[in-house]
């Protein structure tokens, strides 16, 4: 927390969370996330969270949204998505939660640099929402595996480490003892 407070200036104007995080795989706690809500508030910033990997956590971790704290909806923008729990990868489909003066300014903004969703995406997106969650479960329980597998032969591999993930299905492994 130390380390982020200096990074701040007077030119800071937010704080960038991803959590569950590619490429780290770090999710981060209730506890961080009110440190660093505190500092928000002190500070006078906003808070961009992606939360695009919130339905893959670990270990039984829950995954806590900033924007719940005291204090926070209101200087939060959330920033949810498609691809990664419902596996719509190339779909482009994602939404945000955020104050309603701010969504009024990133829509204009999005206006002019990004493509719209197209109807179809939309309507796959309406349906992953509304259907069962059982897909969600299904994948959840593969990436664990997978996860499982991938930590423990890294590990064993001589001059790598690598600890297990907390959320995301991405592996951090540590090279360092390699000597590259």
């Amino acid at each position: 927390m130390e380390e982020l407070k200096n990074c701040i200036t007077p030119k800071t104007k937010a704080i960038l969370l991803n959590s569950p995080s590619n490429p780290t795989g770090v999710a981060f706690t209730q506890e961080e996330l009110l440190a660093i809500a505190q500092l928000a508030q002190e500070k006078d910033l906003f808070v961009i969270s992606d939360e695009l990997y919130e339905d893959i956590v670990y270990d039984g971790r829950e995954h806590f949204s900033i924007a719940s704290l005291p204090g926070m909806k209101e200087r939060t923008i959330s920033i949810f998505g498609f691809s990664k729990s419902y596996a719509m990868t190339g779909w482009r489909l994602a939404y945000l939660a955020a104050p309603l003066n701010l969504v009024k300014e990133i829509a204009k903004l999005l206006q002019n640099t990004a493509v719209c969703a197209n109807s179809v995406a939309q309507r796959a997106g309406l349906a992953a929402i509304q259907g069962s969650q059982d897909c969600v479960k299904e994948m959840f329980a593969a990436y664990n595996e997978r996860r499982n597998v991938l930590t423990k032969g890294l590990n064993e591999i001589k001059g790598l480490s690598c600890y297990a993930p907390e959320g995301t299905f991405y592996a951090f492994v540590n090279i360092k003892e390699t000597g590259m």
